[in-house]
């Protein structure tokens, strides 16, 4: 068969995953903490007999856009929002430890916090975090969180805990070497 269409085939098959990655984006646009996949197209030489003017198309995986969205105030205070290279931690299936920029959080029945994908929020010892019965309940910028026992006046808050809140900045290239 042609080379010629197998060099034309790569840019199309390209094309297709450029689309996947920008239908994936769209359709999480709205979702808490997410971050939109960046694609990209990249050419490179075909080798081989033949002409050396053959060049195909590769999707590159450029990471993801690590801008801040706009913040949106629900008025429940369980919802947190992180600086741009911050991320919570959690814990993963396996029991390890993962992180997460969605800071739309709940409690279970049984007073454990978790993101709305059910995973436990660690602590600073990263065990789960699990809250007693409260009145009032306050998140800090530096994730302490305070309540008001049940029973207590407004005067008494208590702090009872600090969620994980790792430092994640992105990677930057190295600088471009001249001479």
């Amino acid at each position: 068969m042609d080379k010629a269409l197998y060099v034309a085939m790569t840019g199309a098959r390209a094309t297709l995953q450029a689309q996947g990655t920008v239908s994936h984006n769209l359709t999480n646009a709205d979702t808490a903490g997410f971050k939109a996949a960046l694609a990209n197209t990249e050419a490179f030489p075909v080798r081989g007999s033949g002409y050396g003017s053959r060049v195909a198309a590769m999707h590159v995986d450029q990471g993801f856009n690590a801008t801040a969205g706009a913040q949106q105030v629900t008025g429940n205070p369980l919802d947190v929002s992180l600086q741009a290279d911050r991320w919570l931690a959690v814990q993963a299936p396996d029991g390890s430890e993962a992180y997460t920029r969605a800071g739309n959080l709940s409690l279970t029945p049984n007073g454990q916090l978790v993101t709305a994908g059910g995973r436990p929020l660690l602590d600073q010892g990263g065990n789960p975090l699990t809250l007693p019965p409260y009145q009032a309940l306050e998140i800090g910028q530096d994730g302490t969180i305070s309540i008001q026992p049940l029973g207590e006046g407004a005067d008494t808050m208590a702090t009872i805990g600090r969620i994980k809140v790792v430092e994640a900045a992105p990677e930057r290239p190295p600088a471009a070497r001249t001479g």
